[in-house]
């Protein structure tokens, strides 16, 4: 379990009470749900209870039914096999992650999000799937699985849509070799990636709120209804908003420097994540640099060596904007900037019009379910998904900045993420639809803010708080 700290503020009593509506919906959801809350604790207990027989049997029964059944015959009971142990691993790691009371609305969250997941993946399916998945991903992953191990490698390389998105092809090719090559394999791989980084969101919160912040955001992830949609679906980006939080959370671990014993947990996320989604790589990249460049500046104040520190942190934010430039062209150029957004290389465009073209795009980037000028019956069914999400990421932005003016160190890699991915997206995206799924890295940091600001809310002071104690999560 990694560190605990007190929440980076507490609400006011009289701003607490004034969300008192907040605690009676709590306690009488509470009442109206005890059966369900009952079936799930039940549920949980029986697949954390038995997470070892349940990947035994997974790994062992999984070929065994492949093999005497045949693929098609096989599909279902191999699926259910490997959700059962997936959630299982998953709830072990949730209930060695969190203790009591919180343990208890974690792995219930979990359950609730799994259920989110899979019936918005159903409706994905039935819809006849989004273009990526049918026109890239999937087929693509779907050959190479059938070539066997020795040629996967050789048949992705052929492909032109490999490049830049390695780390997930190989992850989809692998999952479709092991399950079976249909869609609904690469629909449930997205779903335990989803619940994963929920719980990594816990322990980037960790640290900068204590155990309730942790617990708060591992909610606020779960139950996020564009994350969620976008879990069911065959995408990257649920890869890329995993290894950007496997990262935070590495380096939210300890007590030292990032430079610190933690140099190699850091290292295999951000290589994986620039195989995956370049973007992210760098926002993540210059996150990190600017993180130990704070690190630096702070122990060379106090004449502990910050001038390496700082070097170092150099070295890497120029490493990344290469690696950038290596992996996906000059995209740092305006001329290129322009084109990826409007898909017109323009020679007169400048940094100026870039600039200009800040504001609006970080906004569409925050706020926007799809392209404002192109609104239609069902994207407006699917802002009612997004109207969730609007609500996490203008709490999480709130939280974010009141922990960043409690621990400006501690919180300097999640925030500067956040800044640099915003700012990425906004110059690349403008007023793409595509930013609705290429902005999960950013909704998963967001979150960890939205649970760092709930547990102040939970942890508020003043007599009239303290005389209507909320009931989450005691």
């Amino acid at each position: 379990m990694g560190p605990d700290s007190a929440p980076p503020f507490r609400w006011s009593g009289e701003g607490s009470a004034s969300l008192g509506f907040v605690e009676s919906a709590i306690r009488r959801s509470e009442e109206t749900a005890r059966p369900v809350l009952r079936a799930l604790d039940a549920t949980a207990g029986l697949l954390a209870g038995r997470w070892i027989l349940l990947l035994a049997t997974a790994l062992i029964g999984n070929p065994l039914l492949r093999l005497t059944l045949g693929d098609d015959a096989a599909l279902a009971p191999v699926l259910l096999l490997a959700a059962a142990a997936g959630t299982a691993l998953l709830l072990r790691a949730a209930s060695a992650l969190h203790g009591e009371p919180e343990r208890a609305w974690v792995v219930r969250a979990l359950l609730v999000g799994l259920l989110l997941r899979v019936a918005l993946a159903a409706a994905i399916a039935a819809s006849g799937s989004f273009p990526d998945e049918r026109l890239q991903y999937d087929p693509v992953s779907r050959l190479a699985a059938a070539e066997g191990p020795g040629g996967a490698t050789d048949s992705l390389g052929r492909s032109r849509l490999v490049p830049g998105r390695w780390a997930y092809y190989a992850l989809l090719t692998g999952t479709y070799g092991f399950l079976g090559s249909s869609p609904a394999a690469g629909r449930l791989l997205g779903i335990l990636l989803g619940l994963g980084a929920a719980l990594l969101a816990g322990e980037v919160a960790r640290p900068l709120g204590g155990r309730r912040a942790a617990a708060l955001a591992v909610l606020a992830l779960a139950l996020h209804p564009e994350a969620a949609l976008w879990s069911g679906a065959i995408t990257r980006d649920g890869l890329s908003a995993f290894l950007v939080l496997a990262a935070l959370a590495a380096a939210a671990r300890g007590t030292g420097g990032l430079l610190r014993g933690r140099a190699l947990l850091l290292a295999g996320p951000l290589a994986l994540l620039a195989m995956n989604s370049v973007p992210a790589a760098v926002a993540l990249g210059a996150a990190l640099a600017g993180a130990i460049l704070l690190e630096g500046a702070a122990a060379a104040r106090e004449g502990r060596g910050g001038v390496l520190r700082a070097g170092l942190a150099l070295l890497l934010l120029v490493a990344a904007l290469r690696a950038a430039e290596a992996v996906a062209g000059p995209w740092l150029d305006p001329a290129r900037l322009a084109s990826l957004r409007d898909g017109v290389l323009r020679a007169d465009a400048g940094w100026f019009d870039e600039a200009a073209r800040l504001p609006l795009g970080a906004a569409f980037a925050l706020f926007a379910p799809w392209p404002w000028e192109a609104v239609n019956l069902l994207r407006l069914g699917y802002s009612l998904l997004a109207l969730g999400g609007m609500a996490v990421t203008a709490f999480g932005i709130a939280g974010l900045a009141a922990a960043v003016r409690r621990s400006p160190l501690r919180a300097a890699a999640p925030a500067l993420f956040a800044l640099a991915f915003l700012a990425i997206l906004a110059l690349t995206e403008g007023n793409a639809g595509t930013v609705a799924r290429h902005r999960l890295p950013l909704a998963a940091v967001l979150s960890v803010g939205a649970g760092i600001l709930a547990a102040g809310y939970f942890s508020g002071g003043g007599e009239r708080v303290r005389r209507t104690e909320p009931s989450f999560p005691e």
